[in-house]
């Protein structure tokens, strides 16, 4: 069996990818959503055992807030998110907290007059093999329930689709929202990006869109447009790269290219083991996942097969690099800091902001073990496995430096002097990267004492 590991470095998380990922949800609390201008915010309360949701719409002037109207919300606690029309007049609201994508209001509409409409994913966005037999597989399901009192047909489901967790069904990953003009009223718009489509809802009653031709081609170009001024004004999410791929204007490819060599490294760990008290195999890692995004978004504009891959080994145009770090002593969980950075062998010195690194605090980043209802830590042997994922091609000199003692530098800098009681490598091994594959067995000692 294999357990996984999720900590916070730097600000970012870092989880390694598992075809059902384990997630928490906060409790639920109030909070709010504005308009696109900004003029106009719905605040959500959450419900309780004795009041139900409900969102309540405010207009903004000088920084002043005026209430228009409120609205008892479906859900039985909250929706996760929520959308307000630039004109302070409708609500879109998806999932609900603690359930992404489960029950009858993963879509729910409202205005100034109340409830419109509430849809199920199914509803929506049934399967693919529901749209065609739709009717076909009701029937043997309600004969099934009618004979067994169960249904034995073998429905569709969406696990090869979307990404799960133990809690939700992620089915809006990678989606773009926004609101738009539809023959005297308003539609709100949503990139399905599993399913390659537009869906899209009637503001004035709640009914869904049968889009037109030319409606789709309008939405792509909206969502284009808002994609490129993200991009632009460094607000982007990987939902806008990702459109961006899916629609390949040529002029577009240059800006995800850019991504893939985003600076931003997240840090973490994975560990394994076959059998419940068997050795447990440790590794620290670290990836971008702007990078592995473009890589990804970059091998399907290609048609790469392995573009669908299921870990963080396998890129189209960037590399990794797996190695052991050695120590000259097992490291305790107050001993500080173990950094990792790859220098490009046409660079000289070390004052230069590595591209490529690995920030492990040694308080957090450890193996456990579950046992006896409660997880663990185990100790950490002074050979340290590691990995770094997504990696420019070329070749890098690999330099670690073990942070053990106060003061530590500020975990989100990427250049740390040593002082004295630190520990340096001094041999700096050269490794070679090269596009789509893992460089493999690199071993940096790193026992120098900093006097």
């Amino acid at each position: 069996m294999n357990n996984f590991k999720m900590l916070l470095i730097a600000g970012t998380a870092l989880a390694v990818a598992v075809p059902v990922r384990g997630d928490s949800w906060m409790p639920p609390r109030q909070y709010e959503s504005f308009s696109e201008s900004s003029n106009f915010v719905a605040v959500v309360q959450p419900g309780s055992k004795t009041n139900q949701s409900t969102a309540t719409v405010y207009q903004i002037k000088a920084g002043d807030r005026t209430q228009m109207w409120k609205v008892a919300l479906v859900n039985a606690v909250a929706p996760s998110t929520v959308f307000l029309s630039d004109d302070g007049e409708h609500i879109v609201t998806l999932n609900n907290w603690g359930s992404g994508g489960y029950g009858s209001d993963v879509v729910a509409l409202y205005n100034s007059k109340g409830h419109l409409a509430k849809y199920s994913l199914e509803q929506f966005a049934p399967p693919p093999q529901n749209r065609t037999n739709g009717i076909i597989e009701r029937i043997k399901e309600k004969i099934d329930e009618l004979r067994y009192g169960v249904s034995l047909s073998t429905t569709p489901d969406y696990r090869d689709l979307l990404s799960h967790s133990t809690s939700s069904r992620w089915w809006n990953e990678n989606s773009l929202y926004f609101f738009r003009p539809h023959t005297n009223s308003m539609s709100f718009c949503l990139w399905l990006d599993w399913d390659q489509r537009w869906v899209a809802w009637k503001l004035s009653n709640g009914d869904l869109i049968e889009p037109t031709k030319k409606q789709i081609n309008e939405w792509n170009a909206e969502g284009r447009r808002r994609s490129l001024q993200s991009i632009a004004s460094s607000n982007a999410t990987p939902a806008d790269y990702n459109f961006l791929g899916r629609l390949r204007f040529k002029e577009d490819r240059p800006l995800i290219e850019k991504w893939l060599a985003d600076p931003d490294f997240g840090t973490g760990s994975s560990q394994s083991y076959s059998t419940d008290d068997g050795p447990v195999r440790f590794t620290l890692i670290s990836y971008s996942q702007n990078r592995e995004k473009a890589d990804w978004i970059l091998a399907r504009w290609d048609n790469i097969t392995n573009a669908l891959r299921s870990s963080h080994d396998t890129y189209a145009f960037l590399g990794s690099m797996k190695g052991v770090i050695n120590l000259p002593t097992p490291p305790e969980k107050s001993d500080g800091f173990l950094r990792i950075q790859l220098v490009p062998d046409d660079i000289s010195g070390n004052s230069t902001l590595p591209e490529h690194y690995l920030i492990a605090d040694l308080q957090w980043s450890r193996p456990t073990r579950f046992t006896g209802g409660q997880v663990v830590d185990l100790p950490i042997g002074a050979d340290v496995e590691f990995a770094i994922y997504g990696v420019t091609p070329g070749s890098y000199r690999v330099q670690a430096l073990w942070d053990k003692t106060i003061p530590y530098c500020v975990s989100t800098n990427r250049i740390c002097k040593p002082s004295r009681g630190d520990f340096v490598s001094t041999n700096s091994p050269s490794v070679v990267v090269r596009k789509g594959e893992v460089s493999r067995s690199v071993s940096i000692v790193c026992r120098t004492p900093v006097e």
